[in-house]
């Protein structure tokens, strides 16, 4: 049933948005030749006295001036590419609460 309840919250919050946290098609830090595309965060909680604010993800700017480089095989050889840092490979999550006052 948690997991249920989790699940509702993030549909709830941000309708049509699949709330991938590791995916390599929208993270420039990553590259490879196929999409590998999860949610491998979430948020567990039992909110008897707090509620939800909003829901989002943190993580997905690259941070300026900051750059690494990664060799990918291709046809020919190596290839080098230069890729911006992001401060994470999968995004982080952020779940905003506020306690529901008896007043």
């Amino acid at each position: 049933m948690i997991v249920d309840d989790a699940t509702k919250s993030w549909e709830e919050f941000k309708p049509g948005d699949n709330g991938w946290t590791y995916d390599n098609k929208s993270n420039p830090m990553l590259s490879a030749n196929f999409p590998l595309q999860n949610r491998l965060d979430r948020f567990l909680c039992c909110l008897r006295d707090f509620k939800i604010c909003k829901i989002g993800m943190i993580g997905k700017e690259a941070i300026p001036g900051l750059s690494y480089i990664k060799e990918v095989k291709a046809r020919k050889g190596l290839r080098l590419l230069e890729l911006p840092v992001l401060p994470c490979d999968h995004y982080g999550m952020l779940l905003p609460i506020s306690w529901l006052s008896s007043y």
